[in-house]
């Protein structure tokens, strides 16, 4: 609804409806010790970006995901999602393990 200066008028606007892109599976070289290099890759989506969640919540993109010495603080959760044309996939999610 929007004031017209006069009285309240429903204002309908045609949005075109997102269609999500294909989910990128994601897989990495874990189990891995204290120190060693963590690289999470992606399956193919052409012409996508990869966005990573990792497990303290924060957001990178690219593919590979690479991390030279991981610490215990990056066991956990990471989310890959890829976005095309302004839309984002579903979420898939996999595991990784860092051992002290």
């Amino acid at each position: 609804n929007f004031w017209n200066g006069t009285r309240c008028i429903e204002f309908c606007a045609s949005v075109p409806e997102c269609a999500a892109p294909p989910a990128s599976s994601p897989s990495h070289n874990a189990p891995l010790c204290v120190g060693e290099a963590l690289t999470l890759n992606a399956s193919v989506v052409t012409g996508a970006t990869y966005v990573w969640t990792k497990p303290d919540g924060s957001t990178t993109t690219g593919t590979p995901l690479s991390i030279p010495s991981v610490t215990k603080a990056d066991s956990g959760t990471y989310t890959l999602r890829t976005w095309l044309l302004g839309c984002y996939s579903e979420p898939i999610a996999t595991e990784v393990l860092v051992h002290s």
